[in-house]
């Protein structure tokens, strides 16, 4: 096989071929459901509509696609202008729509959309699209030529009529070709008549040139002029801006008289930081409020109960003093008592010597100077005063006894009351048990006297403290209260930022000057108010870059200046 008949049969494949486009993302599962033999389907695909557009123009008429298919489901892809700039190109002969059920009209009422598939879209309805549009580009093909040549061919038989009419009276015209017969004629001459189509195209292409041509030559005389004027107007422009910026830029490096004129009010940030401050504050003098109260409570309740603890002792050292002269007066009446049966034993010892009471009766009875009956009575009386004479010894020893328990007491109660008025018991000499409860209670005494006044003590440095920290909060709250950015929360307050470079040009008292156009056609706006304390930062009008400065409260004539971007101390920059 020759090569030309190698071209003739590759030709004869790419015209059986149907050449699909497809455009979007979800559209080349489609690919998949062509499984037909007897149709050669070949597949191209664009992800996005500018590529489709590329591929189209690059293709154009020579290779153009029989189908081009547009998924317009996506939300990023609903663009109806792309279906618009596709459907306008050549290279498209027959364009297909995928879209949702509510944009179906506005994409069938597009020029150049032959077919519109709503969802659900089924793969069938796509491979029926696809295979009947080779039948529709070569049918709307063979029309178009029969068309063209019947509208070629019929001048020329008319001018043949003519011709033959004239120059030959005796010989009729015939009658007027059929349209099939001129097709069928087409189809005998092919060669001569596509190049009549092509001939009365290319007129046309000529007739649309001219028209365009002269319509440019009355355009470009008007844009050129607009252009020049225009190009004048944007230099003019360019340049004052320029201009201006130059002096703005000197004035800010050479001026120190400028502020930035603010209005504080709420959502300032000096404004919310105040509020926030005075909260605070106020919420702490309201804490240190209530530990005072309570630190006076404890004052108090320590005061009441050293107070208390004083009473019980002073109570306690006149109970001890009655019962130490209690006890002396119990210590000499026992001294008293003893000596007094210390003398009945000494007298009756006197008298009676040896025993000579017994012996004086035995002797007398010996002698025969009393009865026997005598002598037993006056033995038995000797023996009762014997008697009476143990028991008073018994007595006298009870009473020692006594006396000895009264000097332990004396010496217990004079050491007590020793150590009541020393500040802290070291010592106590031991009593007996009825005398215990009387140290136990000392001891408490003290004890509680002791406590109470560290209490005291503790709670007057903390009742200080609290009141002194009280006043400070207080004095600062009131300060706080009286500043303009504390006002500011109950009506805007307006205020100049002052640079620290400008701080000694930018005084209170001085007048404020303003300015239509930063710089020219200025007049007087107000004066400066005092300072305001703290530092603060605002951006240079000019520079952009960060500054640091200070406050001044700012007593504008009309509160609409505090809208100008700057304003300018004691006089105007350019002296009008």
């Amino acid at each position: 096989m020759t090569a030309e008949d190698l071209s003739a049969v590759e030709r004869r494949e790419a015209e059986k071929a149907i050449n699909v486009l497809f455009v979007g993302m979800e559209i080349t599962i489609a690919k998949g459901s062509f499984k037909r033999k007897e149709e050669t389907i070949r597949f191209d695909h664009a992800a996005l509509a500018k590529d489709a557009i590329d591929m189209l123009v690059a293709r154009d008429v020579e290779h153009p696609f029989d189908c081009v298919i547009i998924d317009m489901r996506g939300e990023d892809a609903a663009n109806p202008l792309n279906v618009v700039a596709i459907a306008a190109l050549r290279a498209a002969r027959r364009c297909v729509v995928l879209s949702k059920q509510d944009d179906a009209e506005i994409y069938g009422s597009l020029m150049g959309v032959h077919d519109v598939l709503c969802e659900p879209i089924k793969p069938k309805a796509i491979i029926a699209t696809v295979l009947a549009s080779r039948s529709d580009v070569r049918i709307e093909s063979e029309n178009m030529v029969s068309l063209d040549e019947k509208r070629t061919l019929e001048p020329e038989a008319d001018q043949e009529a003519g011709a033959s009419a004239q120059g030959r009276p005796d010989v009729p015209v015939e009658p007027e070709v059929p349209a099939v017969e001129v097709a069928t004629a087409k189809s005998a001459q092919p060669t001569e008549t596509k190049s009549m189509v092509t001939k009365g195209f290319e007129a046309s292409i000529s007739k649309i040139a001219e028209a365009d041509q002269g319509l440019w030559r009355r355009f470009v005389p008007v844009a050129n002029f607009a252009y020049k004027k225009l190009a004048v107007v944007i230099l003019t422009a360019l340049f004052l801006t320029f201009l201006t910026y130059g002096a703005m830029i000197v004035f800010f490096m050479g001026s120190s008289s400028w502020s930035l004129p603010f209005e504080l009010s709420r959502g300032h940030a000096l404004v919310d930081k105040t509020e926030r401050d005075l909260s605070s504050m106020r919420l702490r003098a309201n804490q240190v409020r209530q530990d005072l109260k309570s630190a006076s409570v404890e004052l108090s309740a320590a005061q009441r109960d050293k107070r208390d603890g004083q009473l019980q002792l002073d109570l306690m050292r006149r109970t001890i003093d009655e019962e130490i002269l209690l006890q002396n007066y119990q210590q000499l009446e026992i001294t008293k008592n003893i000596a007094r049966l210390k003398r009945v034993i000494a007298d009756f010892n006197k008298l009676n010597g040896q025993g000579t009471f017994a012996k004086n009766l035995e002797g007398a009875y010996a002698k025969r100077l009393i009865t026997r009956k005598a002598l037993n009575s006056s033995t038995l009386a000797v023996l009762e005063t014997l008697h009476r004479i143990a028991t008073v010894e018994n007595e006298i020893a009870q009473r020692q006894l006594e006396l000895n328990k009264v000097n332990r007491r004396l010496e217990f109660l004079l050491s007590l009351r020793q150590e009541i008025d020393k500040p802290e018991i070291t010592v106590i000499t031991s009593a007996g048990s009825d005398m215990a409860h009387l140290a136990r209670d000392v001891i408490l005494a003290k004890t509680q006297i002791f406590n109470a006044g560290k209490q005291e003590g503790s709670a007057k440095l903390r009742v200080a403290q609290l009141e002194n920290s009280l006043g400070v909060i207080t004095a600062n709250l009131t300060s706080l209260e009286k500043t303009p950015a504390a006002r500011a929360l109950d009506a805007p307050v307006m205020v100049l930022f002052v640079p620290y470079t400008n701080t000694d040009q930018v005084l209170e008292g001085e007048k404020l000057v303003g300015c239509r156009f930063t710089l020219i056609v200025c007049s007087a706006v107000g004066t400066i108010g005092g300072p305001i304390s703290g530092e603060t930062t605002a951006v240079h009008p000019l520079f952009g870059k960060p500054l640091r400065g200070k406050f001044m409260e700012a007593n504008f004539y009309d509160p609409r200046s505090v809208t100008q971007e700057i304003v300018h101390a004691k006089r105007a920059p350019m002296f009008f």
